[in-house]
């Protein structure tokens, strides 16, 4: 009877995991030839932008206050010989909604970190999972591996779909991440900063209310598919700060060497 089990949740796992795979071979692929072309436009129009408008004076807490904002993906000013840029006077373009719902199915499903992420955190956890204390065989590894890499698909995709859709776009906040232009440690803290501050559609900071309501929103829908004994209020809790956590780590990463 385990066996048979096993091999049910195995099957059901897989059918999610290419599920969610074939999903991504349609519209993720689109969407970012969409960006490009997206990025190409707005390219073009702060070029024209940058030869057209005439130098204003800036008043100095408004300067001061650019600075703080550590975009690296904001547009700078030049002076007149085009040197290089001093300090950011105007946010990046906003998204809007259609596009961070792209932005979100692209995070969620665009091949292969999704799935990787998902297989590694399934077969870390079943490793290190004491609810039957062995394993008769690899296969009943394997299969109780893909449950799991299943249910963090799952819960990775509803957050997603919650932090960089629903909410960013109910509270007009910009779901991407944005490199400083920080040296040393100090780039390791603006990394973390950004779990609790992020940038409105307006450029502006914030607090970070998409993502943190997006990550307790999730850990609580994720009790549908969690073991009996995991849908508790500590259980729910702990995927919470779990998550945060994964989100200050990926933060770092993308900081120290991510592409700019």
């Amino acid at each position: 009877m385990p066996q048979r089990i096993n091999r049910s949740s195995f099957r059901l796992s897989m059918c999610l995991l290419v599920g969610c795979f074939a999903i991504s071979l349609g519209a993720p692929r689109a969407n970012a030839a969409d960006l490009v072309a997206n990025t190409h436009q707005s390219s073009a129009r702060d070029n024209d932008r940058a030869t057209t408008v005439t130098p204003v004076e800036v008043h100095p807490a408004t300067a001061e206050g650019s600075k703080g904002d550590g975009d690296v993906q904001q547009q700078s000013a030049t002076n007149p010989q085009g040197s290089s840029p001093t300090s950011p006077t105007v946010a990046a373009n906003p998204l809007t909604p259609h596009e961070k719902f792209k932005y979100f199915a692209r995070s969620s499903f665009m091949p292969p970190m999704p799935y990787a992420l998902s297989i590694g955190s399934g077969l870390f956890s079943e490793a290190t999972d004491n609810d039957h204390h062995r394993h008769m065989t690899a296969g009943d590894f394997l299969a109780d591996s893909m449950t799991h890499a299943a249910r963090s698909m799952a819960f990775r995709t509803t957050a997603n779909f919650f932090e960089k859709f629903a909410y960013a776009t109910a509270f007009k906040q910009d779901p991407r991440y944005f490199r400083s232009d920080k040296k040393g440690f100090a780039r390791i803290g603006y990394a973390v900063s950004r779990v609790f501050i992020t940038q409105s559609d307006s450029g502006k900071n914030q607090f970070n209310a998409s993502f943190l309501a997006g990550g307790l929103t999730a850990a609580a829908i994720s009790n549908v598919w969690s073991r009996e004994e995991d849908r508790t209020a500590g259980s729910t809790m702990t995927r919470f700060g779990l998550h945060v956590g994964y989100r200050a780590l990926s933060n770092i990463l993308k900081e120290l060497f991510g592409k700019r």
